[in-house]
């Protein structure tokens, strides 16, 4: 039967070394069929096969799915985010449930995560050794985020030293906060800086690393990407 509305892609594999019959692909849908599918590689790895994963919510469609250390994978819902692991039973390991309302965004990196609730942030660890959800910190934003994304704050020497960028719906911004993640009760969330994008709204935050450099990169809302 054919899927109708947008089509979403996840790769989620915990082990960067793990082979790829190891990993799953995450199909999302949002439309008229809403839901979500695991496919495996198959055979010699030249086909993909549909298969039973039971810490896959497959009533749900994704917005975010990924792989976390330990040989987990992280499936975040707007209910929640479901851990499954480890391959190849992809059983559900632990779920945290948003007691804040539905999820609109998720982002990140290594095994801590963020979740966006309207204007809420929960920020989360999972725990390498039994896939455990913890949840470290939240804050309040000044409206609801557009968009989102985790990564280590530059200059850091500390691997739980990170950076939340979070883009602002009506006032056409991205919210900085520093994570971290690792120090004592999780840290908390402190907001660092904010830049402005004056007339574009933040559509999706993407951190890279070029030549030493720490880059943000945002998508606007009339498709112009922006650096800084």
């Amino acid at each position: 039967m054919a899927q109708r509305g947008s089509v979403s892609l996840f790769q989620v594999s915990g082990d960067p070394s793990a082979p790829e019959d190891q990993s799953l692909l995450l199909v999302s849908f949002e439309g008229a069929a809403r839901g979500t599918i695991a496919l495996a590689m198959a055979g010699d790895g030249a086909a993909l096969s549909q298969l039973e994963a039971p810490g896959v919510d497959a009533a749900s469609p994704c917005i975010w799915a990924g792989g976390v250390p330990g040989g987990w994978g992280a499936q975040a819902t707007a209910e929640g985010i479901r851990i499954a692991g480890p391959a190849p039973a992809w059983s559900l390991a632990f779920e945290w449930r948003s007691t804040q309302g539905p999820l609109s965004l998720a982002a990140a990196h290594g095994s801590y995560l963020v979740t966006a609730s309207a204007d809420r942030l929960a920020a989360l660890h999972v725990s390498p050794v039994n896939g455990a959800l913890a949840l470290l910190a939240q804050a309040e934003l000044p409206q609801q985020a557009s968009a989102l994304a985790v990564f280590p704050a530059p200059a850091s020497g500390s691997a739980g030293e990170l950076l939340v960028a979070v883009g602002l719906w009506v006032e056409n911004a991205v919210l900085l906060l520093r994570w971290h993640a690792a120090g004592p009760g999780g840290g908390g969330l402190q907001p660092v800086g904010r830049l402005e994008l004056w007339e574009q709204q933040p559509r999706s935050l993407a951190a890279l690393d070029v030549a030493g450099r720490c880059v943000l990169l945002a998508g606007s809302s009339q498709g112009q990407p922006y650096s800084c």
